[in-house]
């Protein structure tokens, strides 16, 4: 929005992290925007307060693949994937990591991310339970679109419709069905198109 004056008074920018958020800096920040909207402080100290609240560590880059491993990890071990899945689950992990580190420089649509990264790791489970190297493909496409699901996002979404700000909130909601839809397609297509090998 734009005042009688033509200065812009409201925008909205989204920023694509790739695969990663960094929870301890969304916190700081989601802290830092509640605390201008209450104390309303001079513009001048606006730069000061952005500069404290992203001071935090960050963390390498083998930090944040070992982290996904863990998790991707534990997660077939919860429905109850063999280890033939498992390392098919950890290839295509590290697959969807390194595509995320990326195209994460060149700013590259979300949705259409999520459609390439689910439908590579879908073919790729599905090849694999043809060669015999994997055991339950399903179950490995369902641990590989956990990484996907964009699950702070929906969190923020119910936030904002509950705290008032529902367009927003609706907004955000719809960003987060779009992308979860496109992990869908992707392994759909997968499936399509390769899963005759394995019927």
């Amino acid at each position: 929005m734009k005042d009688a004056d033509g200065n812009r008074v409201t925008g909205q920018r989204c920023i694509w992290a790739g695969m990663d958020t960094h929870l301890e800096l969304l916190g700081r920040l989601n802290q830092l925007s509640r605390r201008i909207c209450a104390e309303k402080p001079e513009p001048e100290a606006l730069d000061g307060l952005l500069e404290e609240a992203g001071n935090v560590r960050g963390y390498s880059q083998p930090m944040l693949l070992a982290g996904f491993l863990l998790a991707m990890a534990g997660l077939t071990g919860v429905f109850d994937g063999s280890l033939k899945d498992l390392a098919i689950v950890l290839l295509n992990t590290v697959l969807m990591f390194l595509a995320g580190r990326f195209l994460k420089q060149i700013v590259f649509n979300k949705i259409v991310f999520n459609v390439l990264c689910a439908f590579v790791s879908g073919s790729i489970a599905i090849g694999a339970q043809y060669l015999g190297l994997a055991d339950d493909l399903y179950t490995v496409m369902i641990v590989n679109s956990m990484m996907l699901i964009p699950g702070i996002s929906m969190v923020n979404s119910f936030r904002n419709i509950l705290c008032g700000n529902e367009i927003n909130g609706l907004v955000e909601f719809f960003k987060v069905i779009l992308e979860t839809m496109a992990i869908v397609g992707g392994f759909i297509l997968s499936i399509y198109l390769f899963g005759g090998a394995v019927a």
